[in-house]
């Protein structure tokens, strides 16, 4: 096990420096406040909610809903490119970790608590290749299917997809009992996943082998059915749970939307292909 502790507390003076600081400090603040997006209301009157910022190429961009744009930032291209390899996903209380158990007999998702080791659904047989266990972009790398997974934000389920003997599958488990639901997937395998905030829903975006369609799905965490959204994919969540922002086909409706996850309300931010959210703040 790994354990982490983190204090941030610090005690500040009353300098003129310190005073000095806290005032360039405002400033910056309130600049920034002019590169975040307000969203517009609904149809029906009420507010979505939150700021969004999305990249496009080399830039973070601002735009109004009518289109205006408000505030573009260069991007160095160096600080564009994240990697994060995932071997092991650790629950949020820390005492329950999912993870690929390979023996001879084949491979595995697994779940770890101090009871003892629990399997889940089989990745692999012994004789098959095995699933790239890394995020989207170092599979596509690796010219495998990502192996994604993401335990909802109380740690009560656990979400990840598969890709075996031609069948791509979404599940969904239960801790505890680690009673499963499956998903088949008839137009791709799950190349991204994200749980609402509270933890309520779940989004994928199914990925075709050839990389040119993806679609996202809206799951309930409690419920049996899985509703198609949009052709779409980079998924971001609203902090209040009831809206995507969403990546959509660069050949049809290109441009960042957001939509309700019922799909009853739509709002397109931009029309640039490359436009991709980066994250969505309450205000």
């Amino acid at each position: 096990m790994i354990y982490a502790k983190i204090n941030e507390h610090k005690a500040a003076s009353r300098s003129r420096a310190t005073w000095l600081a806290a005032l360039a400090v405002v400033t910056l603040v309130a600049a920034a406040v002019t590169t975040v997006l307000l969203l517009p209301r609904t149809s029906e009157g009420s507010d979505i909610g939150g700021v969004i910022t999305y990249r496009s190429q080399e830039r973070d961009v601002t735009v109004r809903p009518s289109g205006e744009q408000v505030a573009t930032r260069y991007v160095e291209p160096a600080a564009q490119a994240t990697t994060s390899v995932q071997g092991v996903w650790i629950a949020p209380d820390a005492t329950t970790v999912a993870f690929v158990d390979q023996t001879d007999e084949g491979t595995w998702m697994a779940v770890w608590e101090p009871s003892g080791v629990t399997r889940l659904a089989q990745l692999a047989g012994p004789d098959s290749p095995l699933l790239v266990g890394q995020d989207k972009t170092a599979a596509r790398a690796a010219d495998g299917v990502p192996l994604l997974a993401a335990w909802s934000p109380d740690g009560s389920r656990l979400a990840y997809g598969t890709a075996t003997d031609g069948q791509d599958v979404f599940h969904i488990v239960e801790s505890g009992d680690w009673s499963e639901r499956s998903y088949g997937l008839s137009d791709g395998f799950v190349g991204e996943l994200a749980w609402s905030p509270n933890g309520e829903h779940v989004a994928i975006s199914s990925y075709s082998r050839d990389g040119q369609d993806h679609t996202v799905y809206v799951v309930a965490a409690d419920g049996y059915e899985m509703t198609k959204l949009v052709d779409g994919c980079l998924i971001v969540w609203s902090p209040d749970s009831r809206y995507l922002a969403v990546h959509r086909d660069p050949y049809y409706e290109p441009g960042l939307w957001v939509f309700s996850i019922d799909g009853l309300e739509r709002h397109q931010l931009s029309d640039e292909v490359g436009a991709t959210a980066l994250a969505w703040l309450p205000e």
